[in-house]
């Protein structure tokens, strides 16, 4: 019903326009006479070149290559009978076989249309792996995934022991803390941005601005909160 919402719009206004605007008079045989039409500066011809945009978008959005609209419709009603991932897989690579072909025709008829075809092939893709993605992680919860084999910094050390923990390990991020209490986070572009001062203290480059993360919560929200939060943490 969502992915129906764009075209639908566009149906409602094509059909107002159509209202509006003698329409009929456009398609008629006297090429010489619409053609004088199309060329008049007015507002009629604004309007009827509106509907025809209309109209374009319509048929173009409602083509079933994935993710654009109609492929989320295709998705929508095989998932009837399939599973999501199923049917995800079945909308992209319906929708990537469809951005090969706009792909080839973008050579011949416009080059426009080869943009469109890495928007619908990448796109296709990326989705179908995150359908995936989350399925696989559906119903595990942080504390399987979480790394407990880590390096803790103080608020007193200094860039200078960092940099050596960061040669001497795969570590790139650091939780900052004093008595058992997170006090903020060091990354690896942290530290690198104050390298050519290696006596300054942790305290004062460490951010305070994180999110912490019970490790009862589910992967699939934490991934959704990822997106949203640059700098996660969990206990």
């Amino acid at each position: 019903m969502v992915a129906l919402a764009g075209p639908a719009v566009n149906v409602v206004i094509a059909i107002i326009l159509s209202l509006i605007i003698p329409i009929k008079s456009y398609f008629n045989f006297d090429n010489i006479m619409v053609e004088e039409m199309l060329y008049a500066p007015n507002l009629q011809n604004f309007l009827f070149y509106l509907f025809i945009a209309n109209i374009m978008l319509v048929v173009f959005n409602l083509i079933p290559a994935f993710p654009m609209d109609g492929g989320r419709v295709l998705r929508a009603l095989l998932a009837f009978r399939l599973s999501r991932v199923q049917a995800t897989n079945i909308a992209a690579s319906i929708g990537q076989s469809l951005a090969v072909v706009f792909f080839i025709l973008g050579f011949f008829v416009n080059p426009f249309l080869i943009l469109i075809a890495f928007f619908i092939f990448f796109g296709a893709y990326g989705e179908n792996q995150m359908v995936r993605q989350n399925f696989i992680l559906k119903g595990h919860l942080v504390k399987e995934a979480t790394l407990t084999n880590i390096t803790v910094l103080r608020p007193d050390n200094n860039v200078q022991e960092v940099i050596d923990i960061l040669l001497a390990s795969t570590e790139k991020d650091f939780v900052v803390a004093l008595d058992n209490e997170i006090k903020g986070i060091v990354t690896q572009k942290d530290v690198i941005k104050h390298a050519k001062n290696p006596s300054v203290l942790v305290r004062d480059i460490m951010d305070k601005n994180f999110l912490v993360i019970d490790e009862s919560t589910e992967i699939t929200k934490v991934l959704e909160l990822v997106g949203k939060e640059k700098r996660v943490f969990f206990r």
